[in-house]
């Protein structure tokens, strides 16, 4: 069964799941028309004190997105947030961050799964107002980044995973998902471990993906977050979240 199109679900459960880095959604690949060579991503979502807005590029070297073979990706995230440090002036502490990621990897496609694993770059910068110096995870940093995903596909019962790992600022992500794929939908609950040096979190919620808005394709997260560290400062953070993602392919 050839894959010719993508509907890709940019990942962004808080800040830092943004600023983590954007993947492309295996579990959102359906049959649709002719092979595209690359797939644009964009989004954004709102949290508890927060945003995060992200945009990014994966491209097939061997010009089609849907068959096995190498994958080339760029992406950048921002966003900001504030948390609670009773160590600083004020005891509130803005934080403004950046990053961006430049990865390889290698993309296997079966009939009933596909699955992904990348390796590349990245550079990570938290701008703290006022400084933070308790904050482990201040200021530019660059890394080695490293991503897998796998997840079956094809209508009937879905379960995915991704995990990834950067070593600028320590930051982790791993996301496992359960649901049903039917009609190019993609639908179901997920639960998220995520963090860096300076705190850890959790989420769980539920999503869709593959919705489509003419040429461009929507998912829409939401659910309950927590965490606790120098994000949430001296005491547990927890809200909930939402989140709006689009791609197109070409």
């Amino acid at each position: 069964m050839p894959l010719n199109r993508l509907t890709l679900l940019p990942l962004a459960a808080s800040f830092a799941v943004a600023m983590s880095g954007t993947v492309l959604a295996a579990d959102d690949i359906v049959d649709q028309g002719p092979t595209f060579s690359s797939v644009v991503f964009f989004g954004g979502e709102v949290g508890e004190d927060g945003y995060t807005g992200y945009i990014g590029n994966v491209t097939a070297l061997n010009g089609d997105i849907g068959s096995d073979g190498y994958l080339l990706r760029i992406s950048g995230a921002f966003g900001e947030y504030e948390y609670d440090n009773n160590a600083v002036a004020g005891g509130e502490v803005d934080n403004s961050s950046r990053s961006a990621d430049l990865m390889i990897g290698y993309q296997t496609v079966g009939v009933d799964f596909i699955s992904s694993i990348f390796a590349g770059v990245e550079y990570r910068d938290n701008d703290l107002s006022p400084n933070d110096p308790t904050n482990q995870a201040r200021g530019g940093e660059a890394g080695a980044k490293f991503q897998f995903e796998a997840s079956t596909r094809g209508d009937g019962g879905f379960a995915g995973v991704l995990a990834s790992y950067s070593t600028a600022h320590e930051t982790y992500y791993a996301r496992g998902r359960l649901g049903i794929q039917e009609s190019g939908l993609t639908f179901g609950a997920e639960g998220t471990l995520l963090g860096d040096a300076s705190y850890d979190g959790y989420k769980v919620g539920g999503f869709i993906s593959g919705i489509p808005l003419g040429d461009l394709n929507m998912s829409i997260t939401a659910g309950y977050e927590e965490s606790e560290g120098n994000r949430a400062g001296s005491t547990d953070d927890s809200g909930f979240y939402a989140g709006l993602g689009f791609s197109f392919v070409y």
